[in-house]
Formats: C-alpha cells, structure tokens, sequence
C-alpha cells in the first residue's frame, strides 16, 4: 500500500481518498489540499515532513535543482535541526535565498548547506515584515482598486484587391 508523503500514513486506494500527482507520489487528498494552501504561509504550525516535503518539492519542481544530492540534504537537514533551526525555519530560508535574493541553486552543489545563521535571521527578519506589512494592508478599510489599461493600438492591415490575386496565379 501507498504511503502518504505528509501524513505517513498509508493510503487504501479502494476506500481512500488520494491524489497521485506524480509517479510514485502518494497522498491524502486533505494532506494534499493543506499542504497546497500552508506551504508558504508563515503563521502555518505544521509538521517536520510537512516542512521537509515542502522544501523537497521547491528543490525538485520550482528551482528544477537537477543535482539535489538526497544523501546530502538530509544530512543538512539533521544537522541544521541539531543547531536549534526549525524545519519551517530551513524552507522558508532556502525560498528567502533563492526567491528573494535570487542566489543561484547551482552554487548549492546539491545540497541546503547555504542556511546558516546570518541567512536564517535574515529570512526571518523578512518574513516577519513582509507578515506586518501585510495585516497592516489587510487592516485598512477602504482599499481602492486602481486598474490601468493600456492604450489601444490599432494595427494596419493590408487590403488585398482580389485582381491582385488573380495575377499572381498567372505570374507562375
């Protein structure tokens, strides 16, 4: 049986609900849902696989890192856990760095060894602002959409006289 890739949980395919959105990936259709809505909301308290699974995917699918060494990385991960950071704490870093700052995932030979204290306060610092920022927009009552339209181009066509056509037929 299938195992769910947040829940660990396994998956009975004839009575569960469950998205295969890949090969060999498995999950509960909720776990999947959630997953989809919280990954990159930083107020989310969830789970270190959720968290792991989470940086996995940005790796693999958003960056396309082609060289993520797994041996490597969750070695990084145990080891950066071991010095107090929090799994949430190590993928919202690694997005900070490569979202933010636009670093390139090739320098990381494969690994997440670019978090380290300064990188970690550094994100942390961002996404808090970016969080107070936000309530401080959410909060104001008269929010005003402004749309701006760009200006129409009329385009030129040419007009064709059907003798025209006719005497290309006969040119050949």
């Amino acid at each position: 049986m299938p195992q769910c890739r947040i829940c660990k949980k396994q998956i009975d395919e004839k009575y569960d609900d469950y998205v295969n959105p890949s090969n060999l990936e498995y999950f509960h259709k909720g776990c999947y849902k959630d997953w989809q809505e919280h990954k990159n909301d930083i107020t989310a308290k969830r789970s270190e696989d959720f968290w792991l699974w989470s940086l996995q995917n940005y790796l693999y699918r958003e960056l396309q890192m082609p060289d993520l060494d797994f041996k490597k990385f969750m070695s990084q991960w145990k080891n950066l856990q071991k010095q107090k950071f929090t799994p949430k704490g190590i993928y919202m870093t690694v997005r900070y760095i490569y979202f933010v700052k636009h670093q390139n995932p090739d320098k990381a030979l494969g690994g997440i060894g670019i978090v380290n204290k300064e990188n970690y306060q550094e994100a942390t610092e961002y996404w808090q602002n970016l969080y107070q920022k936000q309530q401080a927009f959410q909060g104001r009552k008269e929010a005003k959409k402004i749309i701006i339209l760009r200006p129409r181009v009329e385009r030129k066509q040419k007009i064709y006289d059907l003798n025209d056509i006719e005497e290309w037929d006969h040119d050949r």
